[in-house]
């Protein structure tokens, strides 16, 4: 997601597919129609772990819930 081209086209260059500009309801129906977006969900104690599994290349997205 973004609306900076210098940062789009750096998450081409890294294998992006899609660009989505939209923000609020609208970007979250938007990332919706791509398919899937995360592939790990964490709890709120566990946000540290699922940083570290970004960076670790473990993870691609992770979603956050209470």
């Amino acid at each position: 997601m973004g609306r900076h081209k210098d940062r789009t086209d750096l998450g081409r260059e890294f294998g992006a597919t899609d660009v989505v500009a939209e923000r609020g309801e609208e970007g979250i129906t938007k990332v919706k129609e791509p398919g899937k977006v995360f592939d790990r969900t964490v709890s709120l104690d566990e946000v540290p772990a699922g940083y570290q599994a970004m960076a670790g290349r473990e993870a691609l997205k992770v979603l956050i819930k209470n």
